[in-house]
């Protein structure tokens, strides 16, 4: 009988220095308490989950698996206590009980998104309102303990955060950057009360952004406990030039010219939005209901496409140029009978 005593305790010691190490793919210590290995977790399944990983699906699914298989067994005092005696190999293999029989052993269920979810509505200050008991389905087996996941209940979408940048339309044509600060709620490090947290980005506004262009940064916007965090908007907001309005893709300029400029169908020279003079030949008479067009020359029209090809072959909308004759205030009678004689 101590042989056998002693044989088993080999296999045991043998077992416990076999398998994966939780304690390292959470990245704490062996002595961490259950608030260091909840905070480990909520950490790294925010970093991992599949839904905000910037890695690509597989990756990030199978060290979201990791990271949920190592909590599921470390936050259950239970399995823990046998994981930190045995190790991984014993406890997956089970026991021979003398009182109870054989009993089996922990198999992780693969349900990382049921665990995620578990985690956070436990932390959520409000799990006592919604949970009624009813939302706990049993998903397997611990050595004769059940466990369960929690189904989470339906809650509202959250509010993505909407933040507006002014710029002048000489930025919306040429382009610039933008340097914003916001503020947006997220989780602390109790994973169950959120705080108010100011940042800041900076923003490239591209040639041909307007008040209909929106940048979505997913995933960056309000936290809150069991929920998916929400979106980070930002959208543009036009500071009405002096001389040029836009319309779509259009632009328009009102040129202000004298009565003798008006009266001999003079050229004229307008500044653009990139520093540019423009030189515009008339061929009429021109009255406050002249309208010329200028092909080519409204705001750039803003596309997907690569970035080198896009700035390199960008193009525009029209520039259709309006005018404002200006009268002389006072003219001396002499004046008039002349001018009356050449307009006859």
């Amino acid at each position: 009988r101590e042989e056998k005593k002693k044989r088993i305790k080999k296999t045991i010691n043998k077992q416990a220095s076999m398998g994966k190490d939780y304690y390292s793919v959470l990245g704490i210590n062996r002595s961490a308490d259950q608030h260091e290995i909840a905070y480990a977790y909520k950490k790294l399944a925010l970093k991992y989950h599949p839904k905000r990983s910037s890695a690509d699906y597989k990756t990030s699914k199978n060290e979201f698996d990791r990271i949920s298989e190592a909590y599921e067994v470390l936050s259950n005092d239970f399995m823990k206590s046998i994981y930190d005696r045995y190790g991984e190999d014993f406890l997956k293999s089970g026991a021979d009980d003398e009182k109870s029989g054989f009993k089996a052993g922990y198999k992780f269920s693969g349900k990382s998104e049921q665990i995620f979810e578990k985690f956070f509505l436990e932390r959520n200050s409000f799990a006592d309102i919604v949970d009624d008991g009813s939302a706990c389905t049993k998903i397997g087996t611990m050595f004769g303990h059940s466990y369960g996941a929690m189904k989470g209940p339906e809650f509202p979408r959250q509010i993505d955060v909407e933040v507006t940048i002014e710029c002048s339309l000489l930025e919306l044509y040429n382009g610039c950057n933008k340097r914003v600060q916001y503020e947006r709620r997220v989780l602390d490090i109790d994973a169950r009360t959120t705080l108010v947290k100011t940042e800041s980005k900076t923003v490239q506004v591209l040639p041909g952004y307007s008040d209909a262009t929106k940048i979505a940064y997913v995933g960056q916007g309000q936290e809150f406990p069991g929920l998916t965090p929400s979106n980070l908007i930002f959208k543009f907001r036009e500071v009405p030039h002096e001389q040029y309005q836009r319309q779509g893709n259009d632009l328009y300029y009102t040129h202000t010219v004298t009565l003798l400029h008006a009266l001999q169908a003079k050229a004229v020279r307008i500044p653009t939005l990139d520093g540019r003079q423009l030189s515009i030949p008339v061929d009429e008479v021109i009255s406050p209901q002249t309208e010329l067009l200028v092909k080519g020359e409204g705001m750039p029209i803003h596309q997907t496409a690569c970035k080198e090809k896009y700035l390199n072959h960008q193009k525009k909308g029209n520039l259709y140029v309006r005018f404002n004759v200006k009268f002389p205030e006072v003219m001396e009678h002499e004046t008039l009978q002349e001018l009356g004689k050449l307009l006859d």
